[in-house]
């Protein structure tokens, strides 16, 4: 090959490259991976076991519509389909369904709400709705994260990181609320980016009605706020971080009111000691079978992501706010206990913001192997995690 054909072939390249670098590209690539997915998994399981409903809270015969009831205790899938059934429910038990804790699992608004709308109120349709709204979120976080990308200077398709995350399928494999959560939180990342004060605000709002562990962005946009030393952070408006605050605030309580029930009464403590939860399930393994083996390889993956985050924290060009929240995930992370700890369909689940902002901090780097080694771990354990869920 001439120098002038190396050359030609060089610009091609390039071209296709920079065609690639759009949001529309890594919406399409997460859309076609968890296409393929659902595709493999609805070939071995009927859509309603995506709910995972189990015999102590679910009754057959008074069912709306024909579920699979496959475990004897079932998931929390359940309670997001009974609360989609009429999300203004104010009955422990109804629908067949009993609400293990109320106002716990009605707080977590969003993800049932969405379902509703989008079932158009008709049960036979919820199974579906609920997994249609995770797969919808998935896409176009897929695309938001095109969007983020580009806005800090880096290549479109990194967006496709963001969504790519393997606790994510987890989610979607059981009708779970945090792809809405990360959906949300990025999408209000983006907004700050773009100095749209009032739409962060809004959506970090809708973050916190997905789940409450959104909270602690705001908690650390207040935090940075509150030391506008920092040119970046300087512009960042204290509504921000206020809002979401006290609506979560008020949302808890109207909860209080609408079950009439005390705040502390669903209380579910899942915090403790730092470590303590990850060496209590660790050192209990008497065998290292399938289970141990899985489980220290997840463990393995999210302590690497953690570990590089750390050593770049600090040359990252991320905004203050992002850097302290990703260092609150990972704090509240490594508190949790045993109860989470002890298998990956919990832990990895609660780690969804911890990676979603260590991407965040680490696409904000100039160190290619650092992201690299990202997308390399993101994308053989969703690979790996995939496989598993599809199999077993």
């Amino acid at each position: 090959m001439s120098a002038y054909d190396k050359k030609d072939s060089w610009l091609v390249h390039y071209y296709m490259y920079r065609q690639l670098d759009h949001p529309l590209v890594p919406l399409l690539l997460v859309a076609a991976a968890y296409l393929i997915f659902l595709d493999l998994r609805l070939q071995r399981v009927d859509i309603t076991a995506f709910i995972v409903a189990g015999e102590e809270f679910v009754e057959r015969d008074d069912l709306p519509a024909a579920i699979t009831i496959q475990h004897p205790i079932g998931y929390d899938g359940q309670f997001y389909y009974r609360l989609a059934l009429n999300p203004l429910t104010r009955e422990p038990v109804a629908d067949g369904i009993r609400l293990d804790s109320p106002l716990y699992r009605h707080r977590r608004i969003l993800y049932p709400s969405l379902t509703w709308l989008l079932a158009l109120g008709q049960a036979r349709l919820v199974p579906i709705a609920l997994v249609a709204v995770n797969f919808l979120g998935l896409a176009v976080m897929g695309g938001l994260g095109g969007s983020y990308a580009q806005a800090v200077g880096k290549h479109a398709l990194w967006g496709a990181v963001f969504a790519l995350y393997p606790g994510f399928i987890l989610t979607l494999a059981r009708d779970l609320t945090e792809i809405l959560e990360g959906l949300f939180i990025l999408a209000a990342l983006l907004a700050l980016r773009r100095e749209r004060w009032l739409l962060g605000t809004g959506l970090l709002v809708m973050a916190v009605l997905a789940k409450e562990t959104a909270l602690l962005l705001p908690a650390a946009i207040f935090l940075a706020w509150l030391d506008r030393s920092r040119r970046a952070d300087k512009g960042v408006r204290w509504y921000v971080a206020i809002v979401p605050l006290v609506f979560y605030g008020a949302w808890q309580l109207f909860m209080q009111f609408w079950w009439q029930a005390s705040l502390t009464a669903d209380v579910q403590n899942n915090i403790g000691l730092p470590f303590r939860g990850i060496i209590e399930v660790a050192s209990s393994f008497q065998t290292f079978e399938r289970f141990q083996r899985v489980w220290v390889t997840e463990a393995v993956g999210l302590g690497l992501v953690g570990v590089v985050t750390a050593v770049l924290l600090k040359s990252s060009q991320a905004r203050r706010y992002e850097k302290l929240a990703w260092l609150l995930y990972s704090l509240l992370l490594i508190m949790l206990t045993s109860s989470v700890w002890v298998e990956g369909w919990a832990f990895l689940r609660a780690a969804s913001l911890f990676y979603l902002l260590a991407v965040v901090v680490l696409i904000n780097t100039g160190r290619r192997e650092a992201q690299a080694l990202l997308f390399l771990i993101s994308s053989i354990g969703w690979v790996l995690l995939a496989a598993d869920v599809i199999k077993f």
